[in-house]
């Protein structure tokens, strides 16, 4: 079971969000952003550290 954490919340001004995770290389770390527009990104939460993980679609 994964566990769930709320990382950052705010309310929004329409009823569209775009949301976008960069992965700097080589190093894994990612970032999220978010915008209501599509072309102005607010960054949100502390980068973290990807990890190898595969989904399972069974």
């Amino acid at each position: 079971m994964v566990k769930k954490k709320v990382l950052f919340e705010a309310k929004l001004k329409s009823n569209e969000a775009y949301f976008k995770v960069n992965v700097n290389e080589p190093n894994g770390i990612c970032t999220f952003s978010y915008s209501e527009n599509g072309k102005n990104f607010i960054k949100v939460g502390e980068p973290f550290q990807a990890k190898p993980w595969k989904m399972d679609w069974r």
